[in-house]
């Protein structure tokens, strides 16, 4: 009987310390997943920081580059440095011993002004400013928008609608609170300024493939700013789409001749009136030259920090100033 529960004993032993064993195991290898998880996390955190600086470091070097530039130079073109992304790409390799950097600079002075679309008169009343109008009419209208003439003028309707201070809806198109007020989920119209590009899909007439464009179809984003409002374009940094806009007598063939002359940084170009010297522009057509410029002021500049496999991307607006100082406008984490 002694022998029995002798042995009793040493079993129920064998299987508390088999059980204690167990949880000892089972609480190990919980504890490293919990600090590989953390060590992980800590890493992670760590790459995400430096990335983060990293991004930065773009955006203070880009607004560096435009001070500089703005007081070096009283134009601004494609051939300067801050336009020059391929110049970028191989100063930026040698600047950090982990990770890189990807910068670019957009001119958004070389875009059509959505805040340059109303004028206000001497009594104070905001009325359509006609030569924008027909600009940003001949932009939409043109064969890479595609929209007809009168979607294009319900939609600057819509437009102006959204930022004039009058509840008053202008043609066809137009579009005030009572309008907003009634869609499945209600919003004021805004009666101000547009801050943001892609506010637009706020107005009414705009959409998502409008504004950001499809397969094979450019969107309007791409060539409007909602930054300055005397609506002078950059006759330097344009696209070629907005170059078209500019006036109902250019044609492929005269943007073309614009591109070219511009495009040799040989040529003259601190004169808005440059473009009647390139070769193979008509000599009987001409742009208002309330339209143009050669100096810039709003400058976008998409920095990203890359790591592998984490990037980490910032966006900036920054306006310069007269005395070329830079200041920041925006500022976006993506």
């Amino acid at each position: 009987m002694k022998a029995l529960l002798i042995n009793n004993n040493r079993g129920m032993a064998l299987l508390i310390t088999l059980l204690i064993v167990s949880l000892i195991m089972a609480l190990t290898i919980q504890f490293n997943r919990s600090m590989r998880s953390d060590l992980y996390a800590a890493t992670n955190m760590k790459d995400s920081l430096k990335l983060n600086y990293v991004a930065k470091s773009g955006i203070n070097i880009a607004r560096a580059l435009l001070e500089y530039d703005g007081g070096e130079n009283n134009i601004d073109t494609l051939h300067e440095l801050w336009a020059n992304n391929s110049l970028w790409a191989q100063f930026s390799e040698s600047l950090f011993d982990e990770g890189s950097l990807a910068t670019s600079v957009i001119d958004h002075s070389g875009r059509i002004q959505l805040n340059a679309l109303l004028k206000r008169q001497a009594d104070g009343k905001q009325v359509l400013n006609d030569e924008q109008a027909g600009l940003l009419k001949r932009l939409l209208t043109s064969e890479d928008l595609g929209l007809s003439q009168e979607d294009a003028e319900q939609i600057i309707d819509a437009v102006a609608d959204w930022m004039d201070s009058d509840d008053e809806t202008r043609g066809f198109g137009g579009a005030e609170n009572s309008y907003y007020m009634s869609l499945e989920k209600p919003y004021g119209c805004k009666n101000g300024p547009i801050e943001f590009a892609d506010e637009l899909l706020m107005v009414k007439g705009f959409s998502r493939e409008l504004l950001f464009g499809t397969e094979g179809i450019s969107g309007i984003i791409n060539y409007l700013t909602p930054y300055g409002n005397d609506g002078r374009i950059n006759l330097n940094t344009a696209d070629e789409v907005v170059l078209k806009a500019l006036s109902e007598q250019l044609d492929q063939r005269a943007v073309d001749a614009v591109i070219a002359y511009r495009g040799d940084w040989q040529n003259d170009l601190s004169s808005s009136s440059w473009y009647k010297e390139a070769p193979g522009f008509p000599g009987d057509v001409s742009i208002s030259p309330s339209l143009l410029t050669t100096k810039s002021v709003f400058f976008e500049i998409v920095s990203s920090g890359k790591m592998e496999p984490m990037i980490r991307t910032i966006r900036s607006t920054v306006k310069r100033e007269e005395d070329n100082k830079t200041e920041l406008v925006s500022w976006q984490i993506e």
